[in-house]
C-alpha cells in the first residue's frame, strides 16, 4: 500500500480513499499499527470514509523525523503539499 504523509493540525498517513475501501473494514473505529515493533492505537474519526481517509497521532511525527522524512525539530510543509511515502 503507498501513503502520503499529511500535515494538518498535526502529522497524519493518509491511506487515500481506494486503500480506505479495500484495507479497512466500515465497523472499525480504529486501527492499530505496528511502528518499530511497538504497536499503536489510531481512532479512525468519522470523515475517514468521506473526506479524510487517513489516521493521526502522537507517534507518527515521532516516527516520521526518526526516518529522515520530516526535518527534526518538526518544521510544517507547506498547506496542502502532502509527502508521498512508500
Amino acid at each position: 500500500m503507498i501513503v502520503k504523509a499529511w500535515k494538518a493540525a498535526t502529522y497524519g498517513i493518509r491511506v487515500g480513499r481506494p486503500n480506505a475501501i479495500e484495507y479497512f473494514s466500515r465497523d472499525w473505529d480504529h486501527i492499530e499499527v505496528e511502528i518499530d515493533g511497538v504497536f499503536y492505537s489510531f481512532e479512525l474519526s468519522q470523515t475517514f470514509w468521506t473526506s479524510c481517509p487517513e489516521f493521526r497521532g502522537v507517534p507518527i511525527p515521532n516516527w516520521l523525523g526518526d526516518q529522515g522524512l520530516i526535518p527534526l525539530p518538526i518544521i510544517p510543509w507547506p498547506e496542502r503539499n502532502p509527502q508521498n511515502l512508500n
